[in-house]
């Protein structure tokens, strides 16, 4: 499917400010430009206001951004949850078994430096460090470790898969949304577009109603459309 092109080459801001504009307007001068074209009528003035609102009840880029760098923060806070119950539960690996480096491989020694910065990653070596806990329980638990301490780790392992899914899960919605608001940001212009063409028409002896009406100047190409 071929990507969604932007009609107008002005910011989405710059397009709802005018169209505001141009509704306030409208339900003054209908009279006029129903006079003009009797199919231009207050219902098509509501019309326009629904896809002005329709735009509006759309996530702009930016607040999509904002609602990424949260989720991905929560990521962040899970894998320093995930390292910091690691280190916790070496330390009563290293006390239970003294030297004995198979073991403390078996938790994860030799592999938490690939795995602490990625998520994914960090849930297998989180799903193997339960299963060794199980294992070594009772060794664990003789040399002081808490029963809390062990059950954590299922609760992180959790905690991260989940804040992961939701944080993958959204990236692909992004996408989505930025199309559907593109959708709906060309069709509120392809309704203004008419309507400015007809005042300059019904206003052409009346400079001042007419910039009511008068399409925002476009940048010029390869200029940003923020927000």
């Amino acid at each position: 499917m071929a990507s969604i092109k932007r009609i107008y080459n002005f910011s989405d801001a710059i397009l709802l400010e005018f169209a505001e504009h141009m509704v306030d307007a409208l339900y003054l001068d209908i009279d006029l430009f129903t006079k003009f074209d009797s199919k231009f009528t207050p219902e098509s003035v509501s019309d326009i206001r629904h896809s002005v609102d329709t735009v509006y009840s759309i996530k702009t880029d930016n607040v999509i951004r904002d609602e990424l760098a949260e989720l991905t923060q929560n990521v962040s806070v899970s894998l320093n949850d995930c390292n910091t119950c690691y280190r916790g539960i070496m330390y009563f690996v290293e006390k239970a078994f003294p030297g004995n480096m198979p073991v403390h491989n078996q938790f994860g020694k030799n592999d938490i430096a690939k795995a602490k910065t990625n998520q994914f990653p960090m849930v297998m070596f989180m799903e193997n460090m339960e299963k060794m806990a199980s294992k070594y329980r009772n060794e664990l638990i003789k040399v002081g470790c808490s029963e809390s301490l062990i059950d954590s780790i299922s609760e992180h392992k959790k905690t991260l898969l989940e804040r992961n899914r939701l944080q993958e899960s959204y990236k692909k919605e992004r996408a989505v949304i930025t199309q559907d608001r593109l959708v709906a940001c060309n069709n509120l212009y392809k309704k203004l577009r008419p309507v400015s063409e007809m005042s300059k028409i019904i206003f052409a002896n009346d400079p001042a109603r007419l910039s009511k009406y008068s399409l925002p100047v476009s940048k010029q190409p390869g200029s940003s459309n923020g927000e």
